[in-house]
């Protein structure tokens, strides 16, 4: 089994040491099959996950809920399992301190409707929710919109997030002040004559869209609102900020999704061709069993011809006897 230290780097950025804490020991998991990954963590041997995935496979269920329903793994296992895999931190919410300032931005109903609720903030200020599905990017989301935060992902056992989401009242809370934005304070106007805007010119070639950090950093510079009242448009840039950067996220996630399709396409059409051949050697032992019918009906016409030849044989020899009787007698 890969054994981590409590004291790596976390994905989501939880505190140093943090009980309960995960991180990936292999970022560059992703996109590999889950089953490889429970496999390699030691969770299970591999005869008895593949067991489950072919009866996952042939009832038409998904194999995390077979893994689970069948004992092979628990609910905590299996996300210990996908955390690994998506390249996330796991957070064993048992032994996890939970910040409720963090939990209670969100309301029961929006983290029941998500089965993802926040449970710390990283040091640099962001939300670090906890989510059983790594890849269900809506609602993480819907709560960097709701909460005006940066959002990081971290996985938990669902059971474990249903507890804390009890936990949380009917509405959220109001934003905590460390996660509130500050307005920026008012820029002097500057002395003299404006400068002049630049030139327009028709451009060389179609210009290409520009990295997602370089808008934000640009959106950043050219905000000056009038008055210097930045209080609801920095809110409403942040949130704008934060969902550019969920949809790069989401772009990365679904990058891996297509890659595990892909491997999943690769393993259908090998099993397809199984199937084929396996019907092919059917078909041609069917062929031999016909034959060996027809030879077995074919012997047993010869037995019958057999059998009807000794009958007669014996009729023959009683008539014979029979003359071989009165041939003595008349001899006397």
């Amino acid at each position: 089994m890969i054994e981590l230290m409590a004291s790596r780097t976390t994905a989501a950025g939880f505190d140093p040491g943090a009980a309960g804490v995960t991180p990936p020991s292999d970022p560059d998991r992703r996109g590999v099959f889950l089953t490889d990954v429970i496999v390699a963590l030691g969770l299970a041997d591999r005869g008895a996950v593949e067991m489950v995935e072919r009866a996952a496979r042939e009832g038409g269920r998904s194999i995390e809920k077979g893994l689970v329903d069948s004992g092979v793994l628990d609910e905590r296992q299996l996300a210990r399992a996908i955390a690994e895999r998506s390249g996330l931190d796991h957070v064993d919410l048992e032994k996890f301190e939970v910040d409720m300032r963090a939990a209670e931005m969100v309301g029961r109903s929006v983290a029941r409707r998500y089965n993802t609720v926040p449970i710390a903030f990283s040091s640099d200020g962001a939300l670090i929710v906890a989510c059983d599905d790594a890849f269900d990017l809506l609602g993480i989301s819907d709560i960097a919109v709701l909460t005006r935060s940066e959002v990081r992902r971290a996985i938990a056992a669902p059971g474990q997030i249903e507890a804390v989401i009890e936990r949380l009242p009917e509405e959220p809370a109001a934003m905590p002040a460390a996660v509130e934005i500050e307005p920026e304070p008012e820029r002097p106007e500057p002395d003299g004559e404006p400068e002049p805007e630049p030139e327009w010119r028709e451009p060389d070639e179609t210009p290409q869209a520009p990295p997602i950090d370089l808008v934000v950093a640009e959106m950043e510079e050219r905000r000056d609102p009038p008055d210097g009242d930045l209080g609801d448009l920095g809110a409403e840039l942040q949130a704008l900020v934060t969902a550019a950067r969920n949809a790069e996220t989401l772009a990365v996630t679904l990058g891996g999704r297509i890659e595990q399709l892909e491997g999943a396409e690769e393993r259908a059409q090998r099993l397809e061709r199984e199937q084929s051949e396996a019907a092919r050697q059917i078909a041609e032992l069917e062929r031999e069993l016909a034959g060996a019918r027809e030879r077995i009906a074919e012997l047993e016409q010869r037995l019958n011809g057999v059998n009807s030849a000794s009958e007669k044989l014996k009729a023959a020899n009683e008539v014979l006897l029979g003359l071989q009787k009165v041939l003595e007698e008349s001899t006397l």
